[in-house]
């Protein structure tokens, strides 16, 4: 009688599974598909906890809180047994098909160099449910800024879209592209009537920014950005480059050229390596868009500023997907929050979820 494929498959998987929990050891020369042993499955669905391939994980390879090193007597000698902690290596759990069975648990853990490679070594891969949310993380840990350090992003309350084209046949993502925002979180924000006076001098921090898309406005390339917010009125770094560009007689001819009401950063450096500010409209309330060396890099007009009751963060699609209005209150401790609203714009594809 001939069997189908599919069914000469479960049936040999169901034999393997079965030598396996009858505690005989099954020898494999390569590392199998994810998910090969379905049969052997988590409840949930996550696969190869242990065996097949040993999994990457990011903690450095350090004694848990509260270990004590194993006593063991060896004859009349009694020595202490505990791994070679090394904090520049990383953990790898679960064992493999090329290690004993010993070390096929779900608890086992050792480490290994982040250099080093093996056949025998795999990493999982994974992400949060909220759309966009990790990306916004990384972009917050990445960039740092110093004035949003106490208070963090709020990332209960984010904006993010995230597009991912997959390949079923080879089983790999080809693109992945999003555009994500968090706000400040509650904190020691000041009331707007405060802000925009305070402002016009030093940008106040209100959010992270991050995309895979070029933006038409903001003029910049992809990236990552701290979101600040500035009042009106001619800040004191502007008054002194307004007074140096008349004492030279006219405009720096090595700042960026106009384009709109924003100039463009410089050509041909990185607007990452930008240490300058660019020059803007000081004569509207302006989100402005600061890299990681905390230099204003674009500007959009707040379509609103003000007072208002603490609302949750909302977007709206103005088109096809290349253009989105973002309204957003950073909690404060007063009564009423600030709350502002701008727009963004893909230069490129639309981005829907």
């Amino acid at each position: 009688m001939l069997l189908h494929p599919e069914i000469l498959c479960l049936a040999m998987v169901a034999a393997v599974c079965g030598l396996l929990l009858a505690g005989f050891p099954v020898a494999f020369t390569l590392a199998g598909a994810s998910g090969a042993f379905a049969l052997l499955g988590w409840m949930f669905g996550v696969f190869d906890l242990a065996g097949n391939v040993f999994e990457w994980v990011d903690s450095p390879f350090v004694q848990y809180p509260g270990f004590e090193p194993l006593d063991w007597k060896r004859g009349r000698e009694k020595v202490k047994i505990s791994p070679e902690f090394n904090s520049t290596q990383k953990v790898i759990k679960g064992g493999a098909f090329n290690s004993t069975r010993e070390l096929c648990r779900v608890d086992f853990r050792t480490g290994f160099n982040p250099s080093d490679s093996d056949a025998g070594l795999g990493f999982r891969a994974a992400r949060s449910a909220e759309p966009a949310l990790d990306t916004v993380r990384h972009a917050y840990e990445k960039l740092a800024p110093p004035s949003l350090l106490v208070d963090g992003i709020d990332t209960g309350d984010i904006f993010g879209i995230e597009v991912t084209d997959y390949d079923n046949e080879r089983k790999v993502i080809e693109n992945y592209r999003y555009l994500a925002f968090a706000h400040r979180a509650f904190g020691l924000t000041p009331a707007y009537s405060r802000l925009k006076k305070d402002t016009v001098d030093e940008p106040f921090v209100v959010g992270i920014l991050t995309t895979s898309e070029e933006l038409k406005q903001p003029l910049l390339p992809a990236g990552s950005y701290a979101v600040a917010f500035k009042g009106k009125g001619e800040s004191k770094r502007y008054k002194e480059w307004e007074k140096e560009q008349r004492r030279n007689g006219g405009r720096d001819q090595n700042l960026p050229e106009r384009a709109g009401d924003v100039m463009v950063p410089w050509p041909g450096i990185p607007v990452q390596d930008v240490v300058e500010d660019i020059e803007f409209d000081q004569e509207v309330e302006a989100l402005v868009f600061l890299n990681a060396n905390n230099a204003i890099v674009g500007m959009v007009p707040a379509l609103e500023a003000k007072d208002a009751d603490t609302t949750t963060l909302e977007a709206e699609r103005l088109d096809d997907g290349r253009k989105w209005k973002l309204g957003f209150s950073v909690p404060s401790k007063g009564r009423r929050s600030p709350f502002f609203q701008f727009e963004l714009e893909l230069a490129g594809e639309p981005l829907n979820p």
